[in-house]
């Protein structure tokens, strides 16, 4: 189980992606963010550093979770995959600020 992280906005969509669109509603924020940044850029949410993302991947090898952080903003992480007893995670398990 572990965390990957990037500044492609790309791979975090080849890696994430499918998982993030399986739970739409859940992921609005998630789906919403990584769509505008493909359309209007990296500095869509205003200049400064670059966005990050990032997805969890279980045991199982599977995308359990996945983040965006468009800086100033804070980072906001959400499940992507129905949660399992033991590997259940949220938006508190992300670090605060970007």
């Amino acid at each position: 189980m572990t965390w990957t992280f990037t500044s492609d906005l790309a791979s975090y969509q080849a890696a994430a992606g499918p998982a993030v669109a399986a739970e739409p509603v859940t992921n609005t924020l998630l789906l919403s963010v990584a769509d505008a940044l493909a359309r209007r850029g990296p500095q869509a949410f205003g200049p400064g550093p670059a966005p990050f993302f990032g997805w969890w991947t279980g045991a199982d090898r599977s995308v359990a979770g996945g983040v965006v952080c468009t800086p100033p903003f804070p980072p906001d992480a959400r499940r992507a995959a129905p949660r399992r007893p033991s590997g259940r995670w949220g938006p508190r398990s992300a670090p605060s600020r970007c």
